[in-house]
């Protein structure tokens, strides 16, 4: 927690207590001493443990004060390699000037000693050498300086987010409490509710008890008759003497008496002067008629099949004349079908569009879509559907974009607390216009990656990019676990790569 925000928590605690003073347990006080708050006896402010809250923010406020007294120190340190980078680069400069006077010295000796022109290029040569040489480590302390400056400047970040997550957590807990009290009525109301519905149960239980021994008694058929059990009684057992028994017996015996087993009789025995043995024996003249197409009586049948007869016999030329001209037709369909014999518009169109020859247009067209080639709408869109160019298509749009990450490609990550690796997964080869809804990521290598927290967490999602954090982390022999950090070189080596896959 930031200095300020614990500060922050302990003015708001002891405001509450002053405006609202609790009624401490008997004996209770609270203390100020050097090294911070001590209750003699817990002292209780809303259910909330004042002298235990106090403790946890003053360990976090030292926690928060030792962080910061290391900051300090490491710029501190900083600085002083500051201060010596510059003494250094001062040095080089007097080193420089010194070599420009001795340059300009040899210079001069060079006109009264020519015999030593050689030692003095080689003189030179090595001073130069000396300049290079000293302008790359002012270069790379340069560097250095930069990249600490960088990390003082993210400290200062981090540290004020914390004081912005540390007054948010307050204003939490102050709603959590409020949604506590509206809850504690809830549930006094539901219990209230709870005890009034246990009455009407134990009502409707006593109520319910009674009609279940009649429900029982109705469906064994035992118990107390009622109208219900004898008549399903007479009904199942068809008790002689009732008006049940009599119809299902007299309909079993098929004893005449009722209309309907007086009209099954005479249907079974085809009783003469019935409309039925009537209907049958007229049916039975018109059908021996028919069979043997006599004309007595006549009829529509008999007469209908006459006039076909002359019909017939007078289409038998012509029949003829039909089986001719269908035996050519019969050929030539033969020839059609078969793609053979002369040669004909129909065969020959056939046969360039089954063999893609000649120069019609559903051939080019063909042609064009076999090959992928042409300008044609649907070869455009395949083109462009195969390569993902089409940014406008709802299915490129949907499809997913995967990648693999490259092994040296990890960085080392410090904070207060963890000590593990970080990449930057790049995705500007997708295209996204927007962050990706959806985005799946997993670690795979050669060994040691199953011990691994974090490969699958998305931080700092982008259009073009999002990072992975990474700790590995190793059982103790009481089965606790413990961080063992990899350096990217050891990453690298075991190849630990991040798979992942975006969806827009």
């Amino acid at each position: 927690m930031a200095p300020r925000a614990a500060l922050f928590a302990v003015c708001a605690l002891l405001l509450a207590a002053v405006s609202c003073p609790p009624i401490p347990a008997l004996g209770s006080s609270l203390l100020l001493g050097g090294g911070g708050f001590v209750l003699e006896r817990p002292l209780l402010l809303q259910g909330v443990d004042v002298g235990k809250a106090l403790s946890d923010m003053q360990r976090a406020l030292q926690t928060t004060q030792a962080a910061l007294q290391t900051a300090q120190d490491d710029i501190a340190e900083l600085k002083l390699k500051n201060a010596q980078l510059q003494g250094d680069l001062t040095a080089a400069t007097m080193q420089i000037i010194e070599l420009q006077r001795s340059d300009v010295q040899q210079a001069s000796n060079l006109t009264l000693h020519a015999a030593q022109l050689g030692s003095l290029e080689q003189f030179q040569g090595r001073a130069e050498a000396t300049l290079s040489a000293l302008n790359g480590t002012v270069a790379e302390h340069g560097t250095r300086l930069a990249t600490a400056e960088s990390n003082l400047t993210g400290l200062s970040v981090r540290l004020t987010a914390a004081e912005t997550a540390a007054t948010n957590l307050a204003a939490r807990v102050s709603t959590a409490e409020g949604n506590l009290t509206a809850l504690t009525d809830r549930v006094t109301a539901a219990e209230s509710a709870a005890i009034a519905l246990t009455t009407r149960v134990g009502v409707a239980e006593n109520d319910l008890s009674g009609l279940t021994t009649r429900i029982s008694a109705a469906e064994n058929l035992n118990g107390t008759p009622t109208t219900l059990t004898s008549a399903v009684l007479a009904v199942r057992d068809l008790t002689p003497g009732t008006p049940l028994f009599t119809a299902v017996d007299n309909l079993r015996t098929l004893a005449a008496g009722t209309t309907l087993t007086d009209t099954l009789i005479q249907v079974r025995d085809l009783t003469s002067g019935t409309p039925l043995h009537t209907a049958v024996t007229d049916l039975s003249t018109r059908l021996t008629a028919a069979e043997s197409l006599s004309g007595a009586p006549s009829s529509t049948l008999y007469t209908t099949v006459t006039g076909l007869q002359t019909t017939v016999s007078g289409q038998g030329a012509r029949f003829t004349a039909a089986e001719t001209v269908a035996t050519d037709l019969t050929t030539r369909v033969a020839a059609a079908e078969n793609l053979n014999g002369t040669a004909t518009t129909l065969t020959t169109t056939v046969l360039a569009l089954r063999d893609l020859t000649g120069g019609s247009t559903l051939v080019t067209t063909l042609t064009g879509l076999r090959d992928n080639s042409g300008s044609s709408a649907l070869v455009t869109t395949l083109g462009s559907l195969r390569n993902k160019t089409d940014s406008s298509s709802t299915l490129i749009r949907s499809l997913p974009c995967y990648g693999v990450t490259n092994s040296s490609d990890w960085v080392v990550y410090n904070d207060t607390y963890t000590s593990g690796l970080f990449i930057n997964v790049s995705t500007a080869a997708c295209g996204f216009s927007s962050p990706p809804q959806h985005v799946t990521a997993s670690l795979f290598g050669v060994n040691q990656h199953w011990m691994i927290l974090g490969p699958s967490s998305i931080y700092w999602l982008s259009t073009t990019s999002f990072g992975v954090y990474i700790m590995p982390v190793y059982p103790n022999a009481d089965r606790t676990l413990f961080m063992k950090p990899k350096t990217p070189a050891q990453a690298a080596v075991l190849d630990w790569r991040i798979s992942w896959a975006a969806v827009r």
